[in-house]
C-alpha cells in the first residue's frame, strides 16, 4: 500500500469525501472516498472527480475543514494539500468502513467522552491513593507522637 496512506492526513481520514448535487433537486450528495480513490489521488490523480453528464464532481471535507464547491477556493490548492493538512476531527478511513457520516461523527464524539471520563477516574484514583497515604502518615505520626 502507498506509504502516504499510512500517515494521519486528510486523504486518510474517512471525512475526504467526493460530493456532487443533484440536477434534479439540487440536494448534495457525499460520499466517502474509496481506498482505490485514495490511492489516484495519493499520485495526484483526480480523474475519479472529473465532471460527468448531469453533474461534476468535487472533493469535500464532511467536517468542514475545506470545500471545492466554494467559490473562492483553489481546486488544485486543495487537491495538493489534502495530502499534509491534519486536523482534530481526524478517522482513520479503515475504522469507520461501513458507516454513514452521521454514525461516524456520534462514535468518535462518543469515544472523546469516553477518553475523557476514563483520564476523569484515573485522576480521581490518584487522588484518592494520595489521601489515604497521606491519611496513614499522619496517623502514623500520631501514634509515634512526633
Amino acid at each position: 500500500m502507498d506509504a502516504l496512506l499510512r500517515r494521519k492526513n486528510c486523504l486518510n481520514c474517512f471525512y475526504c469525501s467526493k460530493a456532487h448535487r443533484s440536477p434534479d433537486h439540487g440536494e448534495e450528495v457525499l460520499f466517502s472516498l474509496t481506498e482505490k480513490e485514495r490511492q489516484a489521488a495519493s499520485k495526484q490523480d483526480f480523474s475519479f472527480v472529473k465532471p460527468v453528464v448531469a453533474y461534476s464532481p468535487y472533493l469535500r471535507c464532511k467536517r468542514g475543514k475545506w470545500d471545492e464547491a466554494i467559490a473562492n477556493s483553489d481546486a488544485n490548492e486543495i487537491r495538493a494539500s489534502i495530502k499534509r493538512l491534519k486536523c482534530k476531527n481526524y478517522l482513520y478511513f479503515r475504522k469507520a468502513e461501513g458507516m454513514n457520516f452521521t454514525a461516524a461523527i456520534q462514535e468518535q464524539a462518543n469515544s472523546e467522552k469516553n477518553y475523557k471520563e476514563r483520564v476523569m477516574f484515573w485522576l480521581a484514583a490518584l487522588s484518592l491513593v494520595a489521601s489515604t497515604i497521606a491519611a496513614v502518615a499522619s496517623v502514623l505520626a500520631l501514634s509515634t507522637g512526633r
